[in-house]
């Protein structure tokens, strides 16, 4: 656990040295301020989008390049060589930039001036973050240059995020819940108007989103394995 916290509070330094949390805190507080002006005549669907696509872009974008960054400085190289292994260094990339990103969710909820539903708005945001943090470690192990990362992962992020466009289909045929992207939007949308869905729909919808961020977590804690090597 000591461990642990000492790579988190390692990550937070990392981030915040190389300005990814400063640019995030530019980037959602400009968004904020935006939606919070604009609120009023904005439809729900919109906030549920942004929040979609920042939360997305925070874990896929922001990992990668946060990991190019330390193999660029050789950090990756030193913390292979410590008892760190690949699940502890992919643990405190997650506690990190999901705090970063729940934080700012309740930021942009907050500014949308409107009744969210909290208990589903989190845990979804949550769920959507690990995914793309899991993800973020994969693709981060297979460039070595940041602009390859960011060129080469658009192939990754694009067929894995464009189905999230079948939640504004009202009503949504209930096969389409079995598509990640697609029931995370769906679970923020109704975080924001209050859809009126069954109990068990809502339920299938969280449970497709928590298996996809297991599955993704496992495909990044392989991928970081043939770095790290095998540790306990």
């Amino acid at each position: 656990m000591s461990r642990l916290l000492s790579l988190v509070q390692h990550d937070f330094r990392m981030q915040w040295r190389y300005r990814i949390i400063a640019a995030y805190i530019v980037v959602i507080g400009v968004t904020a301020a935006a939606l919070y002006f604009l609120a009023k005549y904005l439809p729900g669907w919109l906030f549920g989008l942004t929040v979609y696509s920042d939360y997305a872009a925070l874990g896929f974008f922001f990992l990668g390049g946060l990991m190019l960054f330390e193999q660029a400085e050789n950090t990756r190289s030193a913390l292979a060589v410590s008892p760190l292994s690949g699940n502890d260094y992919l643990k405190a990339k997650i506690i990190t930039l999901t705090l970063i990103a729940l934080v700012a969710s309740i930021v942009l909820g907050l500014a949308s001036q409107k009744s969210v539903n909290w208990a589903l708005y989190l845990p979804t945001v949550a769920l959507i973050s690990v995914q793309y943090i899991g993800l973020g470690a994969l693709m981060g192990t297979k460039f070595k240059t940041v602009t390859g990362y960011l060129i080469g992962s658009v192939f990754l992020f694009l067929p894995i995020t464009l189905p999230c466009l079948l939640a504004f289909l009202d009503p949504m045929p209930i096969g389409f819940a079995l598509i990640p992207a697609t029931a995370q939007l769906k679970l923020i949308f109704i975080s924001f108007d209050h859809i009126s869905l069954p109990a068990w729909h809502i339920g299938l919808m969280l449970s497709v989103t928590m298996l996809t961020a297991i599955l993704s977590v496992w495909l990044g804690q392989r991928a970081l394995q043939q770095h790290f090597g095998l540790k306990t």
